[in-house]
């Protein structure tokens, strides 16, 4: 039995591999990179906007006012109309109600709250109800403390 000296790879033809695949990758990877944070954006995008449309559909749906208030990073939606169908309670259900239930608070019931990571939105406050459906939002944003700034309507 022979033992033939042309089975394997060399180090030099290993080491030439590897360049390639170092070099192909660092043309790849940063192009990468751009596309999730492209990704990303978009994804917060949509989110942006299908919140607005839910609240649009749900005020008609339920036949109420939300509030849509949006702040630096954030967007929160609340029923406004809850605080004014509350019925004042007597001093006596009062009594027996903090002992069964928590006390009936004028606070707005927050149905969604989203953070962004990606997107900064200029803050201002939109009161959505059946009259104002087809009514558009303009909502500032701004991409990653870029001076890429954006009005989307929905």
């Amino acid at each position: 039995m022979s033992l033939s000296k042309g089975a394997g790879f060399t180090l030099v033809e290993l080491l030439i591999v590897m360049v390639l695949i170092g070099l192909a990758s660092s043309f790849v990877l940063p192009n990468m990179w751009q596309q999730l944070e492209q990704t990303k954006r978009y994804g917060e995008r949509k989110q942006l906007i299908e919140a607005v449309k839910f609240a649009k559909q749900y005020s008609v749906y339920k036949g109420v006012e939300l509030k849509i208030v949006i702040s630096n990073n954030s967007l929160e939606i609340s029923d406004i109309s809850q605080n004014e169908n509350q019925v004042p309670i007597e001093a006596a259900e009062l009594e027996q109600t903090e002992k069964n239930k928590p006390k009936n608070t004028k606070e707005d019931i927050v149905l969604k709250k989203i953070n962004f990571e990606t997107l900064s939105l200029e803050s201002s406050t939109y009161i959505i109800s059946a009259k104002t459906y087809f009514k558009k939002l303009a909502i500032k944003a701004t991409f990653n403390n870029k001076n890429e700034n954006e009005i989307i309507e929905i």
